[in-house]
């Protein structure tokens, strides 16, 4: 049984100096429903902000108190998330955060850690710079499952906006992963987006599936977002006469 809490995010050893990674499980101020502490919420002031300033070994030594307090009731492991966004606020101290990062890595690296933490970087706070130099604390990347995969096509959900994301080709081959995959989005509210900016080759059955993604949701008002649309498809639907297709909108001019 594992223990989860909700933090910035890394990995983390048993002893109270060691943390890292992404994703956190601990105890805190709210825990699970019922009331058996697997789970605890901590909000960023009393997570990182108790003393009104950031200090990256006060907060590596509370990351690994709270790890180690979970083993000692008994739980498996420790699972730690967070969101980060906090450190670009200009808050006291929070310019040194990717102190707080390297330190969290060597702590997790420590033999016999038995936690780990799933840090959340929002891109649109972060700049390329500032992940590069953070993503170096971390042992890699957290992505979402692809829907499809062959080595042909790639169909990959996105949440903001919610969609699917195509990379690859679409043909008879093809075209039944797609299928599948735009019948499970149908399920979602809202809008579709469809990025197809990764879309080497599609043929015109797997056009028309794509302008008629609309029709599987429940709403009637539905429409299919085509983001990313390359020159080739632009000019295929021209050809068809589905550029003005109801129920698509085509994200910006067709290059």
């Amino acid at each position: 049984m594992t223990r989860s809490s909700t933090w910035p995010t890394r990995r983390t050893p048993r002893r109270p100096r060691t943390p890292r990674r992404r994703g956190r499980q601990g105890r805190g101020r709210a825990a699970d429903r019922g009331g058996r502490g697997h789970l605890a919420i901590r909000p960023i002031i009393e997570a990182f902000m108790a003393t009104g300033r950031f200090d990256p070994d006060e907060t590596v030594a509370l990351l690994g108190t709270e790890i180690e307090l979970a083993l000692v009731q008994g739980y498996d492991g420790v699972r730690i998330t967070g969101e980060t966004s906090f450190s670009v606020r200009g808050w006291p101290g929070t310019e040194h955060f990717a102190e707080f990062e390297h330190k969290c890595q060597q702590a997790f690296q420590a033999p016999g850690t038995r936690a780990m933490a799933i840090c959340q970087y929002d891109r649109r706070w972060f700049g390329p710079d500032q992940l590069r130099i953070l993503e170096s604390c971390h042992d890699g990347r957290v992505r979402v499952d692809d829907l499809y995969a062959d080595g042909v096509l790639t169909i990959t959900p996105t949440f903001t906006p919610p969609g699917l994301r195509l990379t690859g080709a679409v043909d008879e081959s093809t075209l039944p992963g797609l299928l599948e995959a735009l019948h499970g989005a149908a399920g979602r509210a809202g809008h579709l987006c469809l990025d197809l900016s990764g879309l080497e080759f599609c043929d015109l059955e797997g056009l028309r599936v794509l302008i008629g993604a609309g029709r599987e949701g429940a709403s009637l008002e539905r429409q299919v977002v085509l983001r990313g649309m390359p020159d080739y498809l632009g000019l295929m639907m021209r050809l068809a006469g589905w550029d003005s297709a109801p129920g698509v909108y085509l994200e910006g001019a067709i290059r």
